[in-house]
C-alpha cells in the first residue's frame, strides 16, 4: 500500500507543472480577453502596461509549472525560479529609477516656469516642442498649468479652462493647423473645454538637463540645436503674454512639494525677465549674485541678458569677453551671437565693439 501510495505522489509531482502551465496560459487568455475585446494591446501605447495586470495571474502559474517542468530537483527548480525574481527585481528598481528621473524633471520644468513666467494673460496656449517630461501626457501638463496659473474649481469657469499645453510639433496638422496668426485652437475633455487662438501662443523651449528652460520669441530663430519646425513655431509665440505686474502664480506644495533650490537657472530665469523689461541693471546685479555663489551655465547661451545689459550699459568690453565665454561653452551658437551682435551695431557707440567681435567670430555667413 506504501509502495503504491508513493508512485502515486510521484505521479501527481509529474502532473502538478504540466496543470500549471495549462492553467496558467488558460488564465492569460481570460485575463487579456477584456483587453483585446475592446481592440488595446498590451504594448501599444503610454499606458498600455496597465492592461498587463490581469494577465499576471497566469504568468505566475505558467512560469511556475515551467519550473517545475524544467527539473524536477529541486535545486535546479530554484535557480530556475531565482533568475526570473532576480529579473523581476532589476525590474522594479529600474522602473523605481525612471519615474524618479521624470519625477525630477517635472518639478524642475514647473518651478523655472514660474520663475520665468509669474503670471499670464487668459486664453494662453504654452506651445512645447514636445511633451516637456516623459510618462505624462498632453493634458496632465494643461491640467498643471491651470491649477498653477487659475487655482480653484476649473468646473465652475464658465468660459472654460484659461490655459492649455500643446505638443506644438506633432499637433501640427491636427490641434494646431498650421503656425499662424489667429487659428482657434481648442481642447475638450468630457465637461472640460479650452478655447484659445494661435495668437495667443507662448513657445517654450525645455532640455531637461541640458539648459534652461527658455521662453521663446521669433527673433530667436538662430538658438542652437533648433530644426526647421521648431523655427517656424516661433512664428506663433508671443512674450507678451507674461503679465509681471500681476499677482505672482505659486506652485501648491503639496503636490509639487517645496520649491527647488536657488541654482543658475533661478538666476537666469530672474534675469530673463528683467531683460524683457529693459531693467539692464537688475540684469547685471543678478548675474553678479549667481558668480558669487560659484554658479556657472551648461549652455552658453544663458549669457544673453548679461551680454545684452552690458551693450545697453556701454560695458562693450564686457560683452565681448562674456560672448566668447559662451561661445566656447556652446560652440554651436555662433549663428545665435552673431545675430545678437548685428543689432548691438545700431546700437549708439554699438558699430566699432560690434564690427570687432563679429570678425572675431567670423560671422559673415551666418549673419
Amino acid at each position: 500500500i506504501m509502495s503504491n501510495s508513493g508512485e502515486d505522489e510521484k505521479k501527481d509531482d509529474q502532473r502538478f507543472p504540466m496543470q500549471c502551465i495549462l492553467l496558467g496560459i488558460t488564465a492569460v487568455v481570460m485575463g487579456g480577453l477584456p483587453v483585446w475585446s475592446t481592440n488595446r494591446q498590451v504594448i501599444v501605447g503610454m499606458w498600455s502596461d496597465r492592461f498587463s495586470l490581469g494577465l499576471m495571474f497566469g504568468v505566475v502559474l505558467f512560469i511556475s509549472g515551467l519550473a517545475g517542468w524544467f527539473s524536477q530537483k529541486l535545486v535546479r527548480r530554484a535557480v530556475f525560479l531565482s533568475i526570473f525574481l532576480a529579473l523581476g527585481v532589476a525590474f522594479q528598481v529600474q522602473n523605481t529609477a525612471k519615474y524618479k528621473l521624470n519625477w525630477d524633471a517635472q518639478k524642475d520644468y514647473f518651478n523655472q516656469l514660474v520663475w520665468r513666467v509669474p503670471a499670464l494673460k487668459e486664453g494662453t496656449a504654452i506651445l512645447g516642442d514636445k511633451i516637456p517630461y516623459g510618462l505624462s501626457a498632453e493634458y496632465s501638463t494643461g491640467f498643471a498649468l491651470n491649477t498653477i496659473y487659475s487655482p480653484g474649481d476649473v468646473s465652475e469657469l464658465e468660459l472654460g479652462l484659461p490655459y492649455w499645453f500643446y505638443s506644438a510639433i506633432s499637433d501640427r496638422g491636427g490641434s494646431i493647423p498650421d503656425y499662424v496668426p489667429d487659428i482657434p485652437l481648442k481642447f475638450e475633455l468630457r465637461q472640460l473645454k479650452y478655447v484659445g487662438s494661435t495668437s495667443n501662443g507662448l513657445a517654450v523651449y525645455y532640455k531637461y538637463g541640458e539648459s534652461c528652460l527658455r521662453v521663446m520669441a521669433p527673433a530667436d530663430k538662430h538658438f542652437p540645436n533648433l530644426d526647421d519646425s521648431e523655427r517656424e513655431l516661433l512664428e506663433i509665440s508671443h512674450p507678451y503674454q507674461i503679465l509681471t505686474d500681476a499677482e505672482f502664480a505659486a506652485l501648491p506644495e503639496e503636490l509639487f512639494g517645496a520649491e527647488l533650490p536657488h541654482t543658475w537657472c533661478y538666476y537666469f530665469q530672474k534675469a530673463d525677465i528683467a531683460r524683457s523689461e529693459e531693467r539692464w541693471e537688475d540684469v547685471i546685479s543678478l548675474y553678479g549674485e549667481a558668480e558669487k555663489a560659484g554658479l556657472s551655465p551648461r549652455n552658453g547661451t544663458e549669457y544673453m541678458p548679461l551680454i545684452e545689459a552690458m551693450a545697453h550699459t556701454n560695458d562693450w568690453f564686457g560683452s565681448a569677453e562674456k560672448t566668447r565665454i559662451g561661445l566656447g561653452t556652446t560652440g554651436n551658437a555662433k549663428g545665435y551671437f552673431c545675430r545678437a551682435w548685428d543689432d548691438f551695431s545700431n546700437m549708439e557707440g554699438g558699430t566699432i565693439p560690434a564690427e570687432r567681435i563679429l570678425n572675431e567670430m567670423e560671422c559673415g555667413e551666418s549673419r
